[in-house]
């Protein structure tokens, strides 16, 4: 069986899900034939820089226009060049001929069944969500099943006419570190430092990081550490500026660190809440600017997993330090999503919905 994964680069959170759906597959498949592709590299490889820095300057210089564009698309979907994507498309899996395309990116899927029907192509085609949060890019007609993060986003695809049948809840993937880590206590013992890991952006996104910095440095049996990944700019800064806080460049050790934290602070992208469910760790999180993560963190309020920091007028760093010094809430938090890792680890393979169940998923089309 061939599967192909359709991902892209639009932030770094499509991609990881891809790349650890690869890796849940290849555990899970008889001789597994797993291709992640590209979408904007495979069609336009020689405008995929200029797509991607467009992007990235979009998000990061004018979130507001971002914003906006992304509800007009939620309510009107605009499907651009249909027939010369379809031939791209076409074209490209006449090289491959995948038995089953999964796409991890909003908008492809209306393209990959366009093709499907043009050319009477036999292959399946999942849409696996990387969101709490629903957008309409996601919904098309051929899509043979939803692989959803949530209960929350099954009930928001059914509201939309999507049958309830074609919806798994099934979290989002995360790489398989995260789900072989040992069992977690709820408590700790006590007298032990507490140990706070920023990353996903979570200190660029808090106002005054500086002061905040130093009013935990300054906090008795507090422990630091951040991973920067790939920011040698902020790898630097902290380094220069706050010896007293661990920090880490890009690292293929993120479930370790995450496991030993007591709070994880960062951005609510999807990938990043469900490794901190998988490894327990409770977050807090900046009031978000993205309106995707503006769902993704009332989720984790709902859920009793984190904490949002909605109000500018707040203080972070005593927010931080008064949930760090709440036993209960933390324990709670981290049976929380005990619970809803050992549910999500009980939910069937992904690709068993084209093994075991194909009376499920063939002919669906509407």
């Amino acid at each position: 069986m061939k599967i192909m994964i359709v991902t892209g680069r639009f932030g770094m959170g499509h991609y990881s899900a891809a790349e650890a759906l690869r890796e849940e597959l290849l555990l899970e498949t008889p001789c597994p034939d797993v291709e992640v592709v590209d979408a904007v590299e495979a069609l336009f490889p020689a405008f995929r820089g200029i797509v991607y820095h467009c992007f990235n300057f979009l998000v990061s210089r004018l979130p507001g226009l971002f914003n906006h564009l992304s509800r007009l698309a939620d309510k009107k979907q605009i499907r651009m060049f249909e027939g010369l994507l379809t031939r791209l498309i076409d074209r490209f899996l006449k090289s491959r001929e995948p038995d089953v395309i999964i796409v991890v990116l909003p908008g492809c899927s209306h393209y990959l069944a366009a093709c499907r029907r043009a050319t009477g192509r036999s292959f399946l085609l999942f849409t696996l969500l990387t969101d709490v949060t629903l957008h309409g890019s996601w919904i098309e007609n051929g899509i043979d099943r939803y692989f959803v993060p949530a209960t929350a986003t099954k009930e928001a695809l059914v509201r939309r006419g999507v049958p309830e049948q074609r919806i798994t809840v099934r979290g989002i993937p995360v790489r398989q570190s995260f789900l072989s880590l040992p069992e977690r206590a709820l408590s700790r013992k006590a007298g032990a430092p507490k140990h706070i890991l920023f990353m996903g952006g979570g200190l660029g996104l808090l106002p005054s990081s500086d002061k905040l910095l130093r009013r935990l440095i300054d906090t008795p049996n507090l422990e630091l550490t951040l991973i920067a990944g790939r920011n040698k700019a902020l790898y630097n800064k902290i380094n220069r500026h706050f010896p007293q806080i661990h920090v880490v460049g890009f690292t293929n050790q993120v479930a370790c660190y995450m496991s030993k934290a007591d709070l994880l602070i960062t951005k609510p992208g999807g990938i990043t809440m469900f490794e901190a469910i998988h490894s327990q760790t409770p977050l807090y999180v900046n009031k978000p600017f993205l309106i995707q993560e503006a769902g993704n963190a009332a989720w984790i309020e709902a859920m009793h997993i984190g904490v949002v920091h909605w109000d500018d007028g707040r203080d972070p760093a005593q927010d931080i330090l008064d949930l760090l010094e709440n036993d209960v809430q933390l324990a709670e938090m981290k049976y929380n999503m005990q619970a809803m890792s050992e549910q999500l680890r009980r939910v069937p393979s992904l690709i068993s919905y084209a093994v075991e169940k194909p009376e499920e998923t063939l002919s669906m089309e509407q």
